[in-house]
């Protein structure tokens, strides 16, 4: 049967990994947030009715903050309430996985496992499924976008996992890493939690199963997969109990803070997971000296594709411009092995004496190019956000340990959308946003 695969996004093989495209995108679907709640399930082509916003907020060139700020900018709470809802679910996804770290590690366990000891048998199916070739149309269109835009809508997400986890039967997990690889939006928590929701994992008893007609239905008929799916699975039986743990110790940053004397010249780390630094509660804070930095070394750690790969690398080069005209600087261009020496900063410069120096671009091991751009500058102390629970924030043991021994001083922040919302996230998703409306209000004003 010839497939009938069209991609329900707009433009997603050229989306430009920056700052501006993701305003500008912001900026055209707003006129269509009322007719949100109506139209967000359909998977059609060219659906006004998403936003598209993902791949932009996943590393933060646009914060969640500001576009619920836009949002608000024009319409009531109540009238775009689901909308808003559905830019919280991964603020949510992150606080729950930020006190639970031990379904990340174990999720990273489970995938060794299974690539350790793949029995020939589920390695074919494995492959079947991988190269969307299950004889189930609709599924196996939905690899092909996948795999070639980088972008499947929601609803479809669902669909697809549910179709992986109970009709092929194949490991969540498997499913879950090849989302991974391949999704320009997929971080740790949203994508991880997402696949244990769909299989029953997340909230015990309840799963998610793609129904024919449900597909048939919000895919405007073009697909209709009768008596090919499983629609009375069981879900799955449960995997441990994973113990809530205190969020880690970082500073809340309310004013612009000023580095003491002590810790000059003082240096802001910037990490892929938060490339807007200047948008928010660091922007007024002088510093000597910007690394912003992908790592191949942490992309190969869930086997990032090509797509996924250039998307980061293009994200980081726009937040390194971006960082040196806010601050005043000048990029210098970091790859593979190579962090030039172009000057260091001398102990009282806060980031007013002389100009700022931005080192941006992709290196081989980013813990080693972090390390080597501190040495180099002579910086006193190392800034930044704390990334959340992922592959960014399993290299944060290795880099704070590298810093301390070379003398360097380590202050760690966590932005106020995250420290007002992620201690909410302790059960499901229903009890986190019954409180939502009052922590944007004090949070927005």
């Amino acid at each position: 049967m010839k497939s009938s695969f069209q991609s329900s996004v707009v433009n997603t093989l050229a989306i430009t990994p920056t700052r501006d495209e993701a305003i500008a995108r912001l900026a055209a679907f707003m006129p269509n947030v009322s007719g949100y709640a109506k139209g967000r399930n359909f998977d059609r082509p060219g659906n006004q009715a998403v936003s598209e916003a993902s791949p932009f907020l996943r590393y933060r060139l646009v914060t969640e903050r500001e576009v619920v700020e836009s949002v608000l900018a024009e319409y009531s709470y109540e009238s775009a309430e689901k909308f808003i809802q559905e830019i919280c679910w991964r603020t949510y996804w992150k606080g729950y996985l930020e006190m639970r770290p031990g379904i990340w590690e174990r999720y990273k366990v489970d995938n060794q496992a299974l690539h350790d000891n793949l029995e020939v048998d589920l390695q074919n199916r494995l492959e079947k499924a991988r190269r969307g070739q299950t004889g189930i149309d609709c599924f196996d269109d939905w690899v092909q976008q996948l795999v070639t835009t980088g972008w499947l809508h929601n609803h479809t997400r669902m669909w697809f996992a549910s179709i992986w986890i109970f009709t092929l039967k194949l490991p969540w997990q498997a499913g879950a890493a090849l989302f991974l690889e391949h999704l320009l939006d997929g971080d740790a928590a949203s994508n991880t939690l997402s696949w244990r929701w769909v299989a029953g994992l997340h909230t015990r008893g309840k799963h998610y199963l793609a129904r024919a007609d449900n597909i048939n239905r919000y895919t405007d008929g073009r697909y209709n997969p009768q008596g090919l799916l499983n629609e009375s699975a069981a879900p799955l039986p449960p995997d441990g109990a994973f113990e809530s743990v205190p969020f880690a110790k970082v500073a809340l940053l309310r004013d612009v803070h000023l580095p003491s004397l002590s810790c000059c010249p003082a240096g802001l780390l910037v990490i892929p997971d938060d490339l807007t630094p200047e948008s928010g509660e660091l922007s007024e804070t002088p510093f000597s000296s910007i690394c912003v930095l992908s790592g191949n070394d942490v992309m190969d750690s869930f086997n990032a594709s090509p797509k996924v790969r250039a998307f980061c690398e293009g994200a980081v080069a726009d937040s390194a411009d971006r960082l040196a005209a806010h601050w005043d600087g000048k990029v210098t261009e970091c790859q593979g092995e190579v962090i030039p020496t172009v000057g260091r900063a001398s102990p009282d410069n806060v980031g007013r004496r002389e100009r700022m120096r931005v080192y941006g671009g992709s290196v081989n091991c980013w813990v080693d190019g972090v390390v080597t751009w501190a040495r180099n500058e002579h910086l006193k102390s190392v800034w930044y956000l704390r990334p959340p629970v992922g592959p960014w924030g399993d290299a944060m043991d290795d880099l704070r340990s590298a810093l301390k021994a070379q003398g360097i001083k380590v202050f760690e922040y966590r932005r106020r959308w995250d420290s007002l919302h992620w201690p909410h996230a302790t059960a499901g998703y229903f009890r986190f946003k019954d409180g939502l409306q009052d922590r944007l209000n004090r949070l927005l004003g």
